[in-house]
């Protein structure tokens, strides 16, 4: 069964699996603390890519170590992305680890009742097994409904807040469980907080600008492809990066598909009557074919982002120019 590591001794080398970015990075940071080098204030850290081929220096900065070099912590992101192959390498060469090298080996995985999804060369081999025996595999699952609250009490003393029983839950019902919107909208609270850190009574109303407002924002803002500059300044700002966010964003893109493909073939969607002229407007400028190219692309950026061909926020940038262009942006 896969754990934390014992306190007592630091691993030879971690696997994390984990879906999440930001509690991925809470936990390397939570171990590397942990395990601080005797004699210095913090590991020498070189982080690397599974998606990247694993370049000559990661082979150098994992097998290398100088003579008065600082212990050093090498940290592998989305190393399901590996080819088998070249796992099997990794696999060999964490067989002769030095002291002074600490491998963190992140697979970056969906969670499915409980337990990751990992292919079978990743999780068969003699390291992986080598590394459930000494407890070295860490599987943090996602956040979710359950577990949100939790985490936001955790997290709310780190941003100056003091939370109020249940304001965490308050909190919970208003956001979604992503761990890096959940810190931001944190560090958003705080500027609210009085000098003990309590926030104001009506601290749920600065939530209720809600993150499917934001995404409904851009989705008009696309929608009237008159200004590039708006477009990407927005994407910009507002950091649509996570995982769960864009997952977000495409399950209401598709949703806006679906209610301007019914207006074209003449049904009445489940949306307020009000909006119905206005996006019919939309659906007979963009016909049957572009509304189609809304699903196409909206199935091609889920796809790009779980096989790990492209960084989740590489995605959302290259749906946005082609949203904006389908929908006769010049």
């Amino acid at each position: 069964m896969a754990t934390s590591p014992s306190h007592n001794q630091r691993p030879g080398f971690s696997i994390l699996v984990c879906p999440d970015s930001e509690l991925l990075r809470l936990k390397i940071e939570e171990l590397l603390l942990a395990f601080r080098p005797a004699g210095e204030d913090s590991w020498q850290r070189h982080v690397f890519w599974g998606d990247d081929d694993l370049r000559a220096d990661f082979w150098e900065h994992l097998t290398l170590q100088g003579l008065f070099a600082r212990p050093k912590a090498i940290v592998l992101r989305q190393a399901q992305n590996i080819p088998a192959a070249r796992l099997k390498a990794l696999s060999n060469a964490l067989a002769s680890i030095s002291d002074a090298i600490w491998p963190l080996i992140c697979f970056e995985v969906p969670f499915e009742k409980g337990k990751p999804k990992l292919a079978a060369h990743i999780s068969k081999p003699a390291y992986y097994q080598h590394a459930l025996q000494k407890n070295w595999v860490i599987e943090v699952p996602g956040l979710d409904e359950r577990t949100l609250p939790g985490f936001i009490k955790k997290e709310a003393p780190k941003h100056g807040i003091s939370l109020k029983p249940g304001q965490a839950e308050t909190m919970a019902a208003r956001l979604l469980p992503d761990a890096a919107l959940v810190g931001s909208e944190l560090s958003r609270l705080a500027l609210t907080a009085d000098g003990q850190g309590l926030l104001p009574a009506d601290f749920a109303k600065l939530l209720e600008h809600n993150q499917e407002v934001h995404l409904f924002d851009m989705l008009n803002l696309i929608q009237d492809a008159n200004d590039p500059i708006q477009v990407w300044r927005k994407v910009i700002d507002e950091r649509l990066g996570s995982e769960t966010t864009i997952f977000a964003f495409l399950s209401l893109l598709l949703r806006e598909a679906r209610a301007l493909w019914q207006i074209l073939a003449g049904e009445t969607p489940a949306i307020p009557p009000f909006l119905v002229n206005k996006k019919r407007v939309t659906a007979k400028r963009l016909g049957f074919s572009r509304i189609a190219g809304i699903f196409e692309l909206a199935l091609d950026t889920e796809k790009s982002i779980k096989s790990g061909e492209k960084k989740p926020e590489q995605a959302y940038e290259i749906l946005m120019a082609d949203l904006f262009y389908l929908f006769g942006g010049r």
